[in-house]
């Protein structure tokens, strides 16, 4: 079970993540996620991970 700090630590990183995301910086995003959910799995993080790897996917997609 995740302490108050790994949660709050969690909480931080998905913020974090977000910021890269909108930034288009989609591997450091993505490595957030996985870095929050490791330490404290939320549907939030689990989500907004999906949609950055959808995006990356997408980005990649269109450079081919």
């Amino acid at each position: 079970m995740a302490t108050q700090k790994d949660q709050e630590r969690a909480i931080a990183l998905i913020q974090q993540a977000l910021n890269h995301q909108m930034a288009g910086e989609l591997d450091e995003s993505i490595r957030l996620y996985k870095e929050s959910i490791a330490l404290h799995p939320t549907a939030d993080a689990r989500t907004h991970l999906a949609m950055a790897l959808i995006q990356q996917a997408m980005k990649r997609q269109m450079a081919e």
